[in-house]
């Protein structure tokens, strides 16, 4: 759950009050890079584009023509790539309705590499899309994800590594891909599935609660229920997933808490 809250934040974290971005594709290599989108509209509008991207500050700028866009306050993990490249994207923003999707990303810092494929969510309820998929009517599915780092301490892998040790899978963690996540939320209740895969996999149903908190930027996740095939793993998943615990990720049975860095 930590990695989708940080990539719908990554997502959201560039909203305008309206945005339209549909077919982008482009790469970055550190401080430029460049893109064609089939619309692009941030505020302004234009019609199959040629964008540049240029590192600013701790953000970024986007030009389009005779057209420029600030992005001031990007995440951690985008500010500190080094190359990145992607294809696919799509960012459709509503007053009160929400739909991004990235066919393809591959992005690189100094010590670690995170690849997404077939990232799709659309939700709605609030102005922005994770308070919208958290707190409102969501669904979400990704094909694929790979995560790999050289970082001695990793809070992202230690929590791959937790699922994959509750799991009782033989595999090292930073060659886990976490495969076909389906996750519907509504009424802050979730349920959904996600495969991990490490030579060989395993399959894992769950549900329970979600809230997310904008003024604290906290998501908490209530853990009702996990399963593989027939054994129920959520004492397991707990029990590991205490071990990975940070100032950031928080686990108090039944809940989990995650705070933005």
């Amino acid at each position: 759950m930590r990695y989708l809250a940080a990539v719908l934040f990554l997502i959201n974290s560039a909203y305008a009050s309206t945005l339209n971005v549909t077919g982008f594709s482009g790469s970055y290599e550190a401080p430029n890079g460049s893109g064609v989108a089939d619309n692009f509209e941030v505020p302004f509008k234009n019609k199959q584009v040629q964008i540049t991207i240029e590192a600013a500050g701790e953000g970024y700028v986007l030009t389009a023509g005779d057209n420029q866009w600030e992005w001031a306050n990007p995440s951690d993990w985008v500010k500190d790539l080094k190359t990145a490249e992607w294809s696919g994207v799509d960012v459709v923003v509503g007053a009160t309705s929400q739909r991004a999707a990235i066919g393809n990303l591959t992005g690189v810092h100094e010590d670690k590499l995170i690849t997404i494929e077939g990232l799709s969510a659309q939700c709605s309820g609030a102005a922005e899309l994770i308070e919208s998929c958290l707190n409102g009517d969501g669904s979400v599915s990704l094909s694929k994800l790979v995560y790999q780092s050289a970082l001695r301490s990793d809070q992202l892998s230690s929590i791959i590594r937790a699922i994959v040790k509750a799991l009782e899978l033989s595999g090292r963690g930073d060659d886990t891909t976490v495969e076909s996540l389906q996750l519907n939320i509504s009424n802050n209740k979730f349920k959904g599935s996600v495969k991990v895969n490490v030579g060989v996999s395993a399959t894992v149903k769950f549900e329970g609660l979600v809230q997310y908190s904008k003024a604290e930027k906290k998501t908490s996740i209530r853990l009702d229920k996990a399963k593989a095939s027939f054994l129920d793993v959520r004492g397991k998943i707990f029990d590991e997933l205490e071990e990975a615990q940070s100032e950031t990720f928080i686990v108090e049975r039944p809940w989990i808490y995650i705070l933005a860095e």
